[in-house]
């Protein structure tokens, strides 16, 4: 902002602190520092907000933390993609879902009601296998016997 005709000091300070009044209201975290010879106010702006990285992803826990992996949420969409196109490559009526206990515990959802909803959009039987000895992001899909399946 340029205030370079402003030369009552007077006027200089009101301004600044109606300037810092207003700002109070603004959700980022701003700094005024002080009015340049020139009239020019000299202020920084940092936004707080989580950026959408953060939203979608979670420390990585091979690497403790330094690295990025999908999270849990973002793991179990991507398993869902693959069931769709692993039954639209087979006539198989049954299968079992590999996947990392984080994972598993999503797709199978509240009382598992999510697997429910998925097997209800494939109308085929899916087994959600959690493993420890699965990487986070793996996803291993085989068929199996729906008759050796207990109910």
């Amino acid at each position: 902002m340029d205030f370079i005709d402003m030369s009552v000091p007077e006027h200089k300070t009101e301004v600044m602190n109606v300037l810092e009044e207003a700002l109070k209201k603004d959700r980022v975290k701003t700094t005024v520092v002080d009015m340049t010879k020139l009239g020019l106010i000299e202020m920084t702006r940092k936004n707080i907000r989580e950026g959408f990285e953060s939203l979608v992803t979670q420390p990585c826990p091979y690497c403790e933390g330094r690295g990025k992996i999908l999270s849990s949420e973002s793991v179990a969409r991507n398993v869902e993609k693959k069931i769709r196109k692993y039954f639209a490559q087979t006539i198989a009526s049954a299968i079992e879902v590999e996947v990392h206990p984080s994972v598993a515990e999503v797709l199978l959802g509240k009382n598992d009601g999510n697997l429910f909803r998925i097997e209800n959009a494939f109308n085929k039987r899916i087994v959600i296998k959690a493993s420890e000895d699965v990487k986070h992001e793996d996803i291993f899909i085989k068929e199996i016997d729906p008759d050796n399946l207990l109910t």
